[in-house]
């Protein structure tokens, strides 16, 4: 179920082709999306709004979507009765772009097995604990970016490619491929077969081949220049 406000035309074409259940703050308003005024003193309008559970829910009531459904897994996680997978390669910090604005970092924390997230030069917070955002796992992923034929909407090509995963402190060089939007995206590790990840949280950014090359440094590195 897709809480969304607004969508491009391309979007709204595949969600109706997809006939995927959505719930559009455009038409419901207040009813699904509320406003937060003391952001929006620093901030655009259109980082301030934002949905909890109680309004996500009265919007799919209106709607009248089910919210029963199969559970589909992201990955092939490592099994919980298995011990975590460190790669080989050294990963305490990661920097990346994905435009000029601004860098993305993320720093190991080897007490609690988690990549702390910085952007804008500002720790990234969740305010609803007061707390750093954080992850497991972070994938990497690179993908040819253009522009859709109006010139102004990007296009992701999610066929296949290449990218980087860390976790624990360490790197691993991986593949992916996904194709059509209703096929899964799978992950592989350097040989070939599909990525064991581990249980957590997962941070996944898909960038721009070009971009991802150019900025990424993994402890101040290129790991596309590492042997």
């Amino acid at each position: 179920i897709l809480l969304h406000i607004g969508s491009s035309v391309y979007a709204a074409d595949l969600l109706n082709t997809l006939q995927y259940p959505t719930v559009d703050g455009i038409y419901l308003g207040t009813m699904v999306f509320g406003f937060d005024d003391v952001r929006a003193a620093t901030r655009d309008n259109s980082h301030c709004f934002y949905t909890n559970n109680e309004l996500a829910a009265a919007g799919i009531a209106y709607k009248e979507i089910s919210p029963t459904g199969t559970v589909d897994t992201l990955f092939k996680f490592v099994s919980y009765d298995k011990e975590p997978v460190t790669p080989a390669v050294p990963a305490a910090n990661a920097v990346f772009s994905f435009s000029p604005v601004a860098e993305v970092s993320f720093a190991y924390n080897a007490e609690t097995a988690r990549y702390y997230k910085t952007e804008y030069g500002n720790p990234q917070m969740d305010e609803a604990v007061g707390e750093q955002v954080s992850y497991t796992n972070v994938l990497l992923l690179s993908c040819p970016v253009t522009l859709k034929a109006d010139g102004l909407v990007s296009h992701f090509d999610f066929t296949a490619g290449e990218g980087f995963y860390l976790t624990r402190g360490g790197l691993q060089k991986v593949t992916w491929k996904k194709g059509v939007v209703e096929n899964p995206l799978t992950v592989y590790g350097e040989d070939g077969t599909e990525l064991p990840v581990n249980v957590g949280t997962s941070y996944v950014a898909f960038v721009d081949e070009r971009v991802l090359a150019a900025t990424l440094k993994v402890d101040g590195a290129s790991p596309y220049t590492a042997d």
